[in-house]
């Protein structure tokens, strides 16, 4: 394998790595709790689609954490996730990004998940007004 392909592997292994690190922040402040990468704390759910949970793995929402210039297969991640965590909302949360040069730089941040979750979520907060 030659040099510039290791390089690329391991940039785009980095810029995953911050943004999982980028919105468990966010999430903690949302959540009110310390939630941890799937990666340091459970290799099963972190291969069962679900990148951020508190240290009980039992947080009510699942993410799915991505960052890309494209849009992922959003409605494959959703069902794979839903296979995985059928009584939980399945969430993904996309960093997107665009390349300008060499560089890339942050777009947006997108959360998606499918209508019947949005509307779970809606009708409980409409509920608490």
């Amino acid at each position: 394998m030659n040099k510039e392909v290791k390089k690329k592997r391991r940039c785009n292994k980095k810029a995953g790595n911050r943004t999982e690190l980028y919105f468990l922040k966010k999430l903690e402040d949302i959540h009110k709790q310390k939630l941890f990468t799937t990666r340091n704390i459970s290799t099963l759910s972190d291969a069962k689609k679900n990148d951020i949970d508190n240290e009980f793995l039992n947080l009510p929402v699942k993410y799915q954490i991505k960052q890309s210039i494209n849009n992922p297969n959003y409605s494959q991640i959703l069902t794979e996730m839903s296979n995985n965590y059928k009584e939980y909302i399945n969430v993904i949360a996309h960093q997107k990004t665009a390349k300008k040069g060499d560089r890339f730089y942050k777009v947006d941040d997108y959360v998606i998940m499918k209508f019947s979750d949005y509307e779970k979520i809606i009708k409980a907060y409409l509920e608490s007004l």
